[in-house]
C-alpha cells in the first residue's frame, strides 16, 4: 500500500539524516559498513514498496489519457455512423465532438482527484496518529495556583526533602535511578502524586506552572539550531552581561570565544559543531538562566574534565544564590560543595549529610562515589 511505501520512504529519510549529523562518530569508531548495509536492506524496502504500488498508480496515470481518448472514439465513431445512414448532420457530428471535448476535463479531474486523495489521505493518517498520542502526563482538572515560592519540596516515595535556598545532591547506584527520580520531581512522570510542594500534591498544579517554576536539565544536553543567544534565553530576553556571566560560571566562554560571531553565531542541528562537554556546559548554563525557583541536574558535569568540573561546581552556589537546586551525579567534585545530601538505594533514602559526614560513616556512599569495596 502506499502508506507503507511512505512508512518506508520516511525511515530511509530519518536513517539517511541519522548517518549523515553521525558521520564523524562513525568513522571514528568504525561503523561505516554497519550503517551501510543498514541503509542498503531500508532502500530496497523502499524500492519492493514502490514496485508494489507501482501498477495501481500506472493504472490511474494512464486512465486520465485512456478513459477521455476512448470516449471521444466512440462519441466520434457512432457518429460517423449516423452521418453515414443519414440520420445525423454533419453538423451535429462537429457539435457532439465538441461535448465529448469538453467532457474530458471532468473525467481527467476525477482521475486526479483519486491520486490526490490516495496521498492526501496516508498523510493525513501520519498527521492524525501524531495529534491522537495520549499525553504521558495528564493536567488536573481544576489545577490550584502555584505557590509564589517553593518553600519546602517532598517527596514521599523516596524520602527527599528540599528546602528553599539548599544546594541538594543526590547519589543513587544508577543514572537509570537517578533520572527515575528527577523526572517524578520535575513532573515529567505519571507517578508524580506522591511529590509535594508545600504541603499540595505536585499533580495538583497546570504543567505551564510547574514548568515556569521547576526546570529540568537531562543527563543528555540537546541543542536546536538557530542563533546561539536565543538558544541560551528560554524565558525571555535578558542582558548579554548576564549571559556572560553564566557562561563563565560554567567555563563556557572558551567556546563563545572560539566562535566568529559570538552569541550570534547560527548553532547546527543538534549542536553538531560542538562536542560533548561543549553542549553540556551551554545546556548548563541555558538552564541557570531560566532562574528558576527549583533546578534539577541530572549529572550536569559527566562529560567535562575534573579541572572544569571544579570551576564549575565552585560557581554553582554562587549564580544560584536564593533560588534552590538539586543535583542528581556521583562525582565527589560535584557533591563536596553540596549543602545536603541524600544517598537512594532501592528507591528510598538511606544517608543524608554533607560530603564529607558520608565519607566518614556511610559504606554506600563511599561505594558509589568514591568506588570504594566495602570491607
Amino acid at each position: 500500500s502506499q502508506a507503507a511505501q511512505r512508512e518506508a520512504a520516511g525511515r530511509l529519510a530519518a536513517l539517511s539524516s541519522d548517518t549523515v549529523a553521525g558521520l564523524r562518530i562513525l568513522r571514528g569508531v568504525g561503523g561505516e559498513e554497519v550503517f551501510y548495509e543498514n541503509y542498503r536492506r531500508q532502500s530496497n524496502r523502499v524500492r519492493m514498496a514502490g514496485n508494489r504500488i507501482a501498477n495501481p498508480q500506472a493504472g490511474l496515470e494512464s486512465g486520465q489519457v485512456l478513459l477521455p481518448a476512448l470516449l471521444t472514439s466512440i462519441i466520434t465513431f457512432l457518429g460517423a455512423r449516423d452521418v453515414m445512414n443519414g440520420s445525423l448532420q454533419p453538423g451535429q457530428l462537429v457539435a457532439f465532438f465538441g461535448y465529448a471535448t469538453f467532457l474530458t476535463t471532468p473525467l481527467r479531474t476525477a482521475i486526479e482527484y483519486v491520486i490526490a486523495s490516495t496521498r492526501a489521505f496516508v498523510g493525513a493518517g501520519k498527521v492524525l496518529r501524531i495529534l491522537n498520542v495520549e499525553p504521558l502526563i495528564e493536567e488536573p482538572e481544576k489545577p490550584l495556583i502555584f505557590p509564589t515560592r517553593i518553600d519546602r519540596l517532598e517527596d514521599s516515595a523516596t524520602g527527599i526533602v528540599i528546602e528553599h535556598g539548599q544546594l541538594i545532591g543526590v547519589v543513587t547506584e544508577t543514572p537509570a535511578e537517578a533520572s527515575q527520580i528527577c523526572d517524578r520531581l520535575g513532573r515529567f512522570s505519571p507517578d508524580s502524586s506522591e511529590v509535594f510542594v508545600n504541603g499540595t500534591p505536585l499533580n495538583r498544579f497546570s504543567l505551564r506552572d510547574i514548568r515556569s517554576n521547576i526546570v529540568l536539565s537531562d543527563i543528555e544536553p540537546r541543542l536546536f539550531s538557530g542563533e546561539l543567544r536565543y538558544e541560551l534565553l528560554l524565558h525571555g530576553a535578558q542582558s548579554d552581561d548576564l549571559i556572560l556571566d553564566v557562561l563563565d560560571a560554567t567555563s563556557s566562554l572558551d567556546i563563545l570565544d572560539a566562535l566568529d560571531d559570538g552569541l550570534t553565531t547560527v548553532v547546527e542541528e543538534r549542536g553538531r559543531g560542538f562536542s560533548g562537554g561543549q553542549r553540556q556546559r551551554l545546556s548548563l548554563a541555558r538552564a541557570i538562566l531560566t532562574s528558576a525557583d527549583l533546578l534539577i541536574l541530572v549529572e550536569p558535569t559527566s562529560a567535562v574534565d575534573t579541572h572544569t568540573e571544579g570551576r564549575i561546581a565552585g560557581r554553582l552556589s554562587e549564580v544560584r544564590r536564593g533560588h534552590t537546586t538539586l543535583v542528581a551525579s556521583t562525582s565527589p567534585v560535584m557533591l563536596a560543595q553540596m549543602d545536603t545530601i541524600f544517598v537512594v538505594l532501592d528507591g528510598h533514602v538511606v544517608e543524608r549529610g554533607t560530603h564529607s559526614e558520608l565519607c566518614r560513616s556511610s559504606t554506600a556512599y563511599r561505594q558509589i562515589v568514591l568506588r570504594q569495596d566495602s570491607p
